[in-house]
């Protein structure tokens, strides 16, 4: 017997079926890559993933056939993971006479998308598998809304990395942003963001309504991955809206990238945002620790929904102070006062006189950054963690067997 490995945990073999994976980039790829890599350690774990190169199109459409041959090649397998509902719904057919337990993540969009045919879908369908796993209470708020039984639903938060907390050196990212982005640091106040340009993120709310009302040495950094704004602006002509709107939630386009881009322009703001792509994690870092405040502005959109603030414990890892909007998962992440400050989505006045606030003593700050980094890893929650809370809900779906018919 290998050593660690006991005889109930060899028996529990897992098909992990995702279309979320790095390559490419975003927290649930991160979450299925940490979760598939921790398993990977304690079991054996069967692969059927969306690789590079490959549509996701065409991914859908084989995901049915290709699970079911890696389940008959495969009878020891005991138990199938589904990584998001997207990927629930497209597997809907596996579940015909299916024998295995099978488990899905439910992340947030992913059981607020607004489709009729979708939310029957939840419903009806979602109701089949063994067990749900949602990402933060607000996610699981959402499934039991959805009549799914609770005895099912589970609520596992995502894990992130942990920091050494100690200081880096910002030579690298400070020469990055002068020589790619024609961007000096030097005597500026930054606050940054980071996440794709979708409308819930709010950085183009942010724009128009916050950092004009501040001082012009306060400047924005957005990282995320760039967009093409002239497609979204073309497809947003030619479509109609209610197309273009369900394109908007279901492709994940970065609509808000247009906006932001026409708010520079309409506010003469074009020396103080950038947008900023394509960061090492160790470039990230030295943005993120020498940023003044980062902040998590999100609105509310009909038919969105963010699951979870990966980046704001990111930010309160690293002594910068996050500033969010208390609203849906972000609250899982962030506890007002203790590991940051959460504020009432869309209330513009409030931000400014808070931020100002904040900026203009330095010392204070600090020392909020300080304690609220403190707490954060105190109350550290890292990708182990996260996989052992997995590995527990698996083991015991596996023992049950398959139970919904």
């Amino acid at each position: 017997m290998g050593k660690g490995i006991n005889v109930l945990e060899k028996s529990l073999e897992i098909l992990v079926i995702s279309h979320k994976y790095p390559p490419s980039i975003g927290g649930m790829q991160k979450q299925c890559y940490e979760l598939v890599e921790g398993l990977s350690k304690k079991t054996k774990v069967h692969r059927l993933i969306q690789t590079e190169g490959v549509s996701k199109l065409l991914f859908f459409l084989t995901a049915v056939s290709k699970a079911r041959k890696i389940l008959k090649a495969n009878p020891e397998i005991s138990l199938i993971y589904v990584n998001d509902g997207l990927m629930a719904f497209v597997l809907t057919k596996l579940l015909r006479g299916l024998q295995v337990p099978i488990v899905v993540t439910i992340h947030g969009l992913d059981i607020v998308f607004p489709m009729q045919f979708y939310q029957r879908w939840v419903k009806s369908k979602l109701s089949k598998y063994d067990a749900v796993v949602a990402v933060s209470d607000a996610t699981q708020k959402e499934c039991l809304i959805r009549g799914l039984n609770s005895e099912r639903v589970h609520m596992v938060k995502n894990g992130f990395e942990l920091p050494s907390g100690d200081k880096v050196s910002h030579d690298t990212i400070i020469a990055k942003l002068k020589s790619d982005y024609d961007f000096d640091p030097e005597n500026k106040r930054i606050i940054v963001s980071i996440g794709r340009g979708v409308r819930r993120k709010g950085f183009s709310w942010f724009v128009r309504n916050v950092l004009t009302q501040l001082p012009d040495d306060v400047c924005y950094l957005i990282v995320g991955p760039p967009a093409n704004t002239g497609l979204i602006k073309t497809l947003r002509f030619i479509l109609p809206k209610r197309l273009f709107d369900f394109l908007v939630l279901f492709a994940g386009l970065a609509v808000d990238e247009v906006e932001i881009v026409d708010a520079i322009k309409e506010f003469k703001l074009s020396d103080r945002v950038r947008r900023v792509s394509h960061l090492s994690n160790e470039e990230l870092t030295q943005l993120i620790q020498l940023a003044d405040i980062s902040v998590m502005p999100n609105v509310k959109v009909e038919g969105d929904f963010e699951g979870f603030g990966l980046v704001a414990l990111e930010a309160a890892s690293n002594a910068t102070m996050c500033v969010a909007a208390g609203i849906e998962g972000i609250t899982t992440a962030i506890e007002d006062g203790v590991n940051g400050i959460l504020l009432p989505s869309g209330d513009d006045e409030l931000w400014v006189k808070r931020l100002e606030g904040l900026l203009d003593d330095e010392d204070k700050l600090n020392e909020m950054s300080m304690t609220f980094q403190q707490n954060t890893l105190k109350q550290s929650y890292s990708w182990g963690q996260m996989v052992e809370e997995y590995y527990d809900i698996f083991k015991q779906v596996a023992q049950k067997g398959r139970t919904v018919k």
